[in-house]
């Protein structure tokens, strides 16, 4: 994989439940235009001995404060910040940061002896659920209407329990009038409840949509 002089960048190389989240987080901060690539994956025993030697028995700067890093589990990786940028360009890297933090991604810059280019997780990492927000700010916004709803029941997808949709249509105004304004257009559907949660979110987003 990489011998003590060069770092193996594969992310490859990384334990499948890291190279899971370093793929999300990778992802995560391209979809925020932060412009970051992978500086160093695995790492063996021998290359981190050899950091850590650097500055101490070896000339040149101290780049690693350990010889037992987690980049010898394949559970951690570094970054660096594409050009024009700096390489370590504190902004941009800061904001990768606060990516990894919404993941549940451990950041060296939060660190007592900060190591800002470097990221990794435990062997207890899981994927965070994502949150439907089309889904929360409509709801929010009919609540904001004086439309008694509780945000709890409708705001996730996965709570919405169908056997209360007959008293949510009621709230919103009745079928009827859901229809008449053009906010459902299947009314056979909502009338003989062959709809699934999908349709219910569908509907509270489009009636938030008019409000």
């Amino acid at each position: 994989m990489s011998n003590v002089t060069s770092a193996c960048r594969d992310i490859n190389s990384l334990q499948p439940l890291a190279k899971k989240a370093c793929t999300l987080f990778l992802a995560a901060c391209a979809e925020r235009g932060i412009d970051i690539f992978l500086t160093e994956c695995y790492r063996s025993q021998e290359r981190q001995d050899y950091l850590y030697e650097q500055g101490r028995t070896r000339p040149g700067k101290i780049v690693t404060w350990t010889r037992n890093s987690n980049h010898k589990g394949g559970m951690a990786w570094d970054i660096a910040c594409k050009t024009p940028n700096d390489l370590y360009d504190k902004k941009i890297i800061a904001k990768a940061g606060a990516v990894a933090k919404e993941l549940g991604i451990e950041w060296g810059g939060t660190w007592t002896t900060p190591d800002t280019p470097h990221f990794q997780i435990s062997n207890e990492w899981k994927e965070p659920i994502k949150q439907d927000h089309d889904l929360i700010n409509a709801v929010a916004k009919i609540i904001s209407k004086g439309i008694n709803i509780n945000a709890a029941n409708w705001n996730d997808l996965a709570r919405i329990n169908l056997k209360n949709v007959d008293a949510l249509l009621l709230k919103l105004g009745g079928l009827d009038k859901l229809v008449a304004t053009g906010i459902i257009a299947n009314h056979y559907m909502w009338r003989t409840g062959s709809y699934n949660a999908n349709h219910v979110r569908s509907l509270l987003i489009k009636y938030a949509s008019k409000l």
